[in-house]
């Protein structure tokens, strides 16, 4: 059971850092233009990177609250 949990965190969590990931890639080369990135020598796998460690952390913070167990008053 608890491998079960864990097989599916983790396939929940790489799939929302490919995601984010894919997400940034895209995003970078949307928001800056070609002289820009050139101009300050940016990189869009920095990009990247952060996307995919902050869809990581959505991803853990999302799987907590939907697997918390719920109260009632």
């Amino acid at each position: 059971m608890i491998r079960r949990v864990r097989t599916s965190f983790i396939l929940y969590a790489l799939l929302y850092a490919v995601l984010w990931a894919g997400a940034g890639a895209f995003l970078f080369y949307e928001f800056y233009q070609v002289r820009f990135i050139q101009e300050y020598e940016l990189h869009v796998s920095t990009a990247v990177i952060l996307f995919g460690v902050v869809g990581s952390v959505y991803a853990w913070i999302e799987w907590r609250l939907l697997h918390r167990f719920v109260t009632t008053v």
